[in-house]
């Protein structure tokens, strides 16, 4: 597996100590979550995102958290048909598209 060498500037280091305070300080999931995805769309600048999750017991994926993105979209990025979410799972890669 390739190993990418990433340089981050300090507003990034804020927030990967934001997200970690926050894992530290913040016990239930669907508030963790929706922290850690503010966290990451403002420091990005991100029109919209979202976090998918793969459920622990069918491998089903499902969007846990979105900013700015329709439910009706949303229940479509998780559909086995959207190759771009199913790439990144079956690959277990992180992917970022700006």
């Amino acid at each position: 597996m390739n190993k990418a060498t990433i340089a981050i500037d300090g507003k990034q280091q804020q927030a990967l100590l934001d997200i970690a305070q926050a894992i530290n300080s913040i016990l239930q999931k669907q508030p963790l979550l929706e922290k850690v995805m503010d966290i990451a769309v403002e420091t990005i600048r991100a029109d919209r995102g979202f976090l998918v999750l793969a459920n622990e017991n069918d491998g089903q994926l499902s969007v846990e958290i979105a900013r700015n993105i329709s439910e009706g979209l949303a229940d479509q990025i998780a559909r086995p048909s959207s190759s771009v979410v199913n790439k990144v799972f079956q690959e277990n890669t992180p992917l970022l598209l700006l």
